[in-house]
């Protein structure tokens, strides 16, 4: 089987309106976040960051027992695909998201590197979606940033957690 990643779906992207309802209302799927001083400091939580690494772990752990049961070897070409995101993707969007978060007073190291680790999976999950089962997780992530949102922390245990939501 062949894995590439959607560049359609990744091209897609582009079209999001990054951060642009930053502090509005929030969609029904999360926390609302008051204020940016409240952002920084949910994006720099620990458990933020556990729980985006366990549901990419949840991935990987899918594709190396494929590789273990002889069912593909697809895990192989994840570096590449990620290498092909970071230079021919990446260059062209992070770009529009620095840019509003500038306007916003966001534009720091820590949430860019979060949105940058947040966006990778997104597109990674959407690459291997027809071989290995991808949570919710991944499509409420992507619904958050289509609203025009910064999703940037988590609430709760990991499989009956939610979003919070700037």
């Amino acid at each position: 089987m062949t894995i590439e990643l959607n560049k359609q779906f990744t091209e897609s992207l582009y079209n999001i309106p990054w951060f642009l309802k930053c502090g509005d209302d929030i969609p029904n799927f999360g926390l609302r976040v008051t204020s940016k001083n409240e952002a920084i400091k949910r994006n720099a939580s620990l458990k933020w960051e556990n729980t985006v690494l366990d549901y990419q772990g949840d991935i990987t752990s899918a594709l190396c027992l494929r590789r273990i049961h002889g069912e593909g070897d697809e895990e192989m070409l994840w570096n590449n695909l990620v290498n092909e995101w970071k230079t021919v993707f990446l260059p062209k969007i992070e770009p529009i998201w620095k840019e509003n978060l500038e306007k916003i007073e966001l534009n720091t190291k820590e949430i860019n590197a979060m949105i940058r680790f947040c966006v990778l999976d997104i597109v990674m999950a959407d690459t291997y979606k027809s071989i290995v089962p991808i949570d919710c997780f991944y499509l409420n992530l992507l619904k958050i940033y289509r609203s025009g949102h910064l999703p940037c922390g988590w609430s709760g245990k990991k499989d009956k957690g939610t979003f919070y939501i700037y």
